[in-house]
């Protein structure tokens, strides 16, 4: 899947659920106006719930709702399953939606906070801080919700994996590892899977100073971007880099031997390590770095004779971060340490 229907399957997934939101909001709104058609309904079971009184009662339809301590009704009886969460916030179950049993959230009015597009929820974090994982019904994709059921990120997440306060979510292949913590969720490590020229790489970041300044959007970028650079640098065709390129801006970027007419093919064989950091230069400016290091094979003329070579070089990529978090490439190319085609071994590839 290319990475423009990547974003567009993405996009179309948010767009339904926010779809969602609103048929739930008119199926499903039982505020005080739509309550009137309920009366003094039969209580046949109450439980306490919550510190602050709230309970949960079921009717003569064995329907529940929620009342306070002194009996007023918060909920109407229209729900299968009712959790308590917190004075606003109250995780309901239906099966209006024909024969399937959906989860959703609302508030003390009967408002949809969250639509009823899941088959279940399940908590992680601390005593403290609650977080939410959403479990879409008929897939594995997921949503997560703080504890104010507000989505932590603009990404539906296609897998998770909860371990205390601890959660592992998917998408495509990469996997991010967030911390659940008295103050929020933060990114822990994450691994960033992608290819180049057809060939494999993965990134990956355990750097907290650089995972607190970055989320999975610009590192999925870095590592896009990488692959866009490789692709260029092997083919000089520009148009890989066109979608990160900012124009207007001073920009340095060079192939593969460039300058060297003597090479008449050039061949990525790996991506054996990448690893990217912060760094600070003489002039004093910050950067993002990936370091880049690649086997790869070439053919060159010399006297002439054809002849192959095959060794490992290192390209560099630098990144600024500009307002709004967004992380820009301004720079790429292969370092000067072994790219000398007067020092190429007269030895052929074996």
């Amino acid at each position: 899947m290319s990475k423009h229907l990547k974003i567009f399957v993405s996009v179309l997934f948010i767009v339904i659920i926010t779809l969602l939101i609103c048929i739930t909001r008119f199926y499903f709104d039982v505020s005080k106006d739509t309550a009137k058609n309920i009366s003094n309904p039969v209580v046949y079971s109450r439980t306490e719930q919550s510190a602050n009184g709230l309970c949960i009662f079921t009717n003569e339809n064995s329907l529940s709702g929620v009342s306070d301590k002194d009996g007023n009704i918060i909920l109407e009886p229209v729900w299968n399953t009712i959790e308590i969460e917190n004075e606003n916030s109250f995780v309901v179950s239906s099966d209006s939606f024909g024969n399937q049993t959906l989860y959703g959230c609302v508030d003390s009015e009967g408002n949809v906070k969250v639509p009823f597009v899941y088959s279940g929820f399940e908590k992680f974090g601390t005593e403290n801080m609650t977080f939410y994982v959403g479990k879409v019904a008929g897939s594995d994709s997921c949503i997560i919700y703080n504890n104010s059921f507000n989505p932590c990120f603009n990404r539906v997440w296609q897998g998770y994996e909860i371990s205390g306060n601890k959660i592992k979510l998917c998408y495509n292949e990469n996997v991010y590892s967030y911390f659940a913590g008295d103050d929020g969720i933060s990114l822990k490590s994450a691994v960033i899977k992608n290819k180049a020229m057809k060939k494999i790489y993965s990134v990956s970041i355990n750097s907290r100073v650089l995972l607190s300044k970055l989320d999975y959007r610009n590192l999925e970028k870095i590592s896009d971007c990488i692959s866009a650079y490789l692709n260029y640098a092997f083919t000089e065709n520009f148009s890989y880099m066109e979608d990160y390129v900012i124009s207007g801006q001073n920009q340095e970027y060079s192939a593969f031997f460039e300058a060297c007419p003597e090479v008449v093919s050039k061949r990525l064989r790996a991506v054996k390590d990448i690893s990217v950091y912060q760094e600070k230069t003489n002039d004093g400016k910050q950067y993002i770095t990936a370091s880049v290091k690649i086997s790869a094979g070439i053919s060159y003329d010399s006297d002439s004779s054809n002849f192959d070579l095959t060794d490992n070089y290192h390209a560099v990529l630098r990144f600024q971060k500009k307002e709004f978090g967004t992380v820009n490439m301004i720079s790429a190319s292969f370092s000067d340490d072994n790219i000398n085609p007067e020092e190429f071994s007269d030895s052929p590839e074996n």
